[in-house]
């Protein structure tokens, strides 16, 4: 005579078996599983499995054994295909069928993907079942991934200086990888810092370690009147040791910066084809006019902040006086030397650096015919607050690298572009 069939082999269709028997049930109970495995405990699978620390037997609620000794037929690796309540009977994906007097359903739930931009990208993830914790294991857990690495390099002044070296997840020793160089002055300091995944308008660093990148954070030291020059000496330093100790693909290395190292990442795509991608946010690009610029965000003059701030142009050197040197260190008067393509992100509303400056830097290199995008975001300061715009950003700039370092298919967006009457629309893939 058909017994109970559970369609659904999780703890909630094993326990309800266990429970039937326990209650004095004597006809046939079937338990069937689309999981190729004896029943399992599903809060591990988030603990001591995802970290290494347990195998899979200790999530096993009971031995092949016990299911023979309780009399319930376990069917496991099965889907059903249909169910035929007139007839009572369960139809499995291999063709055969199951009667039933009485049926329950134990399926548990399904993870609900969001309709967002980017959900389909590598690294993002469901958390269901043994396979899923299988798959975020080999990213996350410190045996596949080595971590980080101190490099230590000298630029051409003899300088001796450190870049720390973020390892890809399931990194492999003697392979080459594809690099991502992110900066700002002095950044070794984050050596045994974790980069927390998020938006926003820099590259999220354990994202990219995650999807098969190395991650570069170099330190960059400036001679006085020399800023762009000076990273360009200490980034490319950095990347050919890099290269030399046999980390990186020579062919696939990429550079971001953003504000005063968007100066620097502008500066160096000038100067160098090492790189096959760049990044640049917000960037002061033409220092002759940024000295006489408003810092609208506080409300004072560019001038100071140039000759003595951060850009190092040095005391009392300006525009006036030394023309020649600030056309020298300002990327756009070497627009024609670009070989590289490289994506401009300005916002409209910054209050740090003009949005004329990335703007400018964008007309000069169209017109002379380089490969350039520009991201320019309404209502937007020097970085990016609104949440949809974070996001925004944070997918096209990892298309934007994938496209020239991991040879993924260019996205329609890059290669049609997109008329400033239609912006604000969903990325196209």
């Amino acid at each position: 005579m058909a017994g109970v069939v559970i369609v659904g082999g999780g703890q909630g269709g094993f326990q309800t078996a266990v429970s039937l028997r326990a209650e004095g049930y004597e006809e046939s109970i079937t338990l069937i599983g689309e999981e190729a495995h004896l029943p399992y405990q599903r809060p591990p699978l988030s603990k001591g499995m995802l970290l290494g620390k347990q195998e899979e037997r200790h999530a096993i609620l009971r031995p092949a054994d016990f299911f023979a000794a309780q009399r319930i037929d376990l069917i496991a690796g099965e889907r059903v295909a249909s169910i035929d309540r007139a007839r009572r009977v369960v139809s499995l994906s291999s063709g055969g069928t199951v009667p039933y007097e009485y049926l329950v359903l134990a399926t548990g739930s399904r993870p609900r993907l969001p309709q967002i931009p980017g959900i389909k990208l590598p690294g993002v993830f469901t958390f269901r079942d043994l396979r899923d914790t299988e798959q975020l294991r080999a990213r996350c857990v410190p045996g596949p991934s080595p971590g980080r690495v101190l490099i230590d390099y000298t630029n051409s002044k003899g300088q001796k200086l450190q870049a720390t070296l973020m390892l890809p997840a399931g990194y492999e020793k003697g392979k080459k990888y594809p690099m991502l160089v992110e900066f700002y002055e002095l950044r070794s300091q984050n050596h045994n810092n974790f980069s927390q995944p998020g938006y926003s308008n820099s590259p999220q660093l354990s994202t990219y370690a995650s999807n098969g990148y190395l991650v570069l954070e170099p330190d960059v030291v400036y001679e006085i009147g020399k800023p762009g020059t000076s990273s360009v000496d200490c980034i490319t330093a950095a990347v050919k040791k890099v290269i030399e100790l046999g980390y990186a693909d020579p062919a696939k290395i990429g550079l971001h910066g953003h504000s005063w190292s968007g100066y620097q990442s502008s500066f160096i795509v000038t100067q160098t084809d090492m790189f096959a991608a760049v990044v640049t946010g917000a960037p002061p690009t033409n220092l002759l006019s940024f000295y006489n610029e408003l810092y609208k965000s506080s409300g004072t003059v560019q001038q100071g902040i140039t000759t003595v701030g951060q850009v190092r142009m040095g005391a009392n050197v300006t525009p006036f006086n030394s023309t020649k040197l600030y056309m020298d260190q300002s990327p756009i008067f070497h627009v024609d030397k670009i070989k590289t393509p490289f994506m401009i992100l300005h916002g409209m509303e910054d209050g740090a650096v003009d949005y004329v400056e990335g703007m400018q830097f964008f007309n000069a290199a169209r017109a002379a015919g380089k490969q350039v995008i520009l991201l320019s975001y309404p209502g937007e300061a020097h970085n990016l607050t609104n949440r949809d715009n974070q996001k925004d950003f944070t997918v096209r700039m990892k298309q934007f690298f994938d496209t020239y370092l991991m040879d993924k298919p260019m996205p329609k967006w890059m290669e049609e572009g997109l008329p400033q009457v239609k912006k604000g629309g969903p990325i196209r893939e």
